[in-house]
């Protein structure tokens, strides 16, 4: 059903505004001038935009740009401008005469709004069997403001929708609350490990050269270094140790390609044309100005490669490359255990060089051996326990 204005009310604002503005061309030539004096204005003024300002002396002669008596007043107070000439049109359209003020009594805000608002508001609570607003002995009528009304809405509808036993859907069947078994959420994890969808990249620790996700810093190397530092008289947050030294392309650029493919062949079980098929493995490194279209690997002695590059790089658990130790960690010690999978390569020799960088920085041989996945007695055996430990290694973290 449209609703129709009264006409009373429609001629009574027709006849208010038409003696606005006339009212308001008796003083746009002497409010020109006033900003002709302030010119050039900022772009805000009193918190009205120029532009707006501007078209109530600017405007087209037949269609005359009107300002509002809260807005002219903003902005004469922020120009320093006498309001003793523009008394008249603003008492013709004072906000005062329409408004009303109001007081939240849940959070205590003043407000303003209109009579007609409140009329309104009114006759809907009147019709609906609610209470009446209550109004104060000054005039001011106790409402809720908008946002306590929003959130009692947002909490009723909560409550609404996570009711017990609540129908959803075309079949109108109640809601479910089936617990999930042990078997069952290994499934999901799997199947997200699976995915390897990662959105940080992985990096190389400064002390150890190997990967951490997200992280500068393995925890034990932090520690080994801030030990290292405090004992020499040097600050860890602004020193850095030696860089180390690789021969060939770098192996921190492709880390993230080599843990997917690694991941989808020992966790998803995916076969070689699924992982071909994968255009996320898909990769293309060099300058911005290269062109041609992205590398992909085509043969199964590729992906070997490629999954084997990430192990060589890789520390002794999973939980020092990953922040969290959470079941996903688990799943991927099942699927590919640290550091059972590196003992080959610790014993090839591989892994000889940074266990002795690590020594070097004072590092404790059982540490070296979490680090780097080789046995304790391996690297006790390569560092030769050299050097004693002192009675300052009783005080280290």
């Amino acid at each position: 059903m449209e609703r129709r204005r009264k006409p009373g009310v429609a001629r009574a604002v027709t006849d208010r505004f038409r003696t606005a503005r006339l009212l308001w061309r008796d003083v746009k030539a002497q409010f020109a001038q006033e900003i002709d004096v302030r010119a050039p204005l900022p772009l805000l003024v009193g918190g009205v935009q120029r532009g707006v300002v501007q078209a109530w002396f600017s405007s087209n002669p037949r269609k005359p740009a009107v300002p509002r008596a809260n807005t002219l007043l903003k902005v004469l107070r922020a120009l320093g401008i006498d309001e003793a000439p523009y008394h008249e049109y603003l008492e013709h359209l004072r906000p005062g005469k329409a408004s009303i003020r109001a007081v939240c009594p849940n959070c205590g805000l003043m407000w303003f709004t209109t009579k007609s608002n409140l009329y309104r508001a009114t006759r809907r609570r009147a019709r609906q069997g609610l209470p009446l607003m209550p109004q104060r002995a000054d005039g001011v009528v106790e409402w809720d403001c908008a946002r306590c009304v929003r959130g009692a809405i947002g909490r009723a509808n909560f409550l609404r929708i996570n009711r017990p036993g609540r129908t959803r859907g075309r079949d109108r069947r109640p809601r479910r609350i089936s617990l999930k078994t042990e078997q069952h959420r290994k499934r999901i994890g799997s199947a997200h490990i699976a995915q390897a969808l990662l959105r940080k990249r992985f990096r190389l620790c400064q002390l150890c050269g190997l990967v951490r996700y997200d992280r500068e810093w393995h925890q034990l190397c932090w520690l080994a270094w801030r030990w290292y530092c405090w004992r020499r008289g040097l600050d860890p947050a602004r020193k850095r140790p030696p860089i180390v030294r690789r021969r060939g392309p770098d192996s921190a650029r492709r880390l993230k390609r080599n843990y997917i493919l690694l991941v989808r062949k020992a966790v998803g079980h995916a076969s070689r044309p699924e992982i071909h098929a994968d255009g996320r493995l898909a990769s293309k490194i060099g300058p911005a100005s290269q062109r041609g279209r992205p590398r992909r690997l085509r043969s199964t002695r590729a992906i070997l490669h490629a999954t084997r590059a990430f192990l060589r790089l890789a520390p002794g658990s999973w939980s020092m490359i990953f922040p969290r130790d959470d079941y996903r960690t688990a799943l991927r010690d099942e699927s590919i255990p640290l550091p059972s999978s590196l003992q080959e390569l610790v014993e090839s020799g591989a892994r000889d060089a940074v266990i002795m960088r690590l020594h070097s920085f004072e590092m404790r041989p059982d540490n070296i051996a979490r680090v780097t996945g080789a046995r304790v007695g391996y690297v006790r055996s390569l560092v030769g326990e050299s050097r004693q430990p002192d009675q300052s290694d009783s005080t280290r973290p």
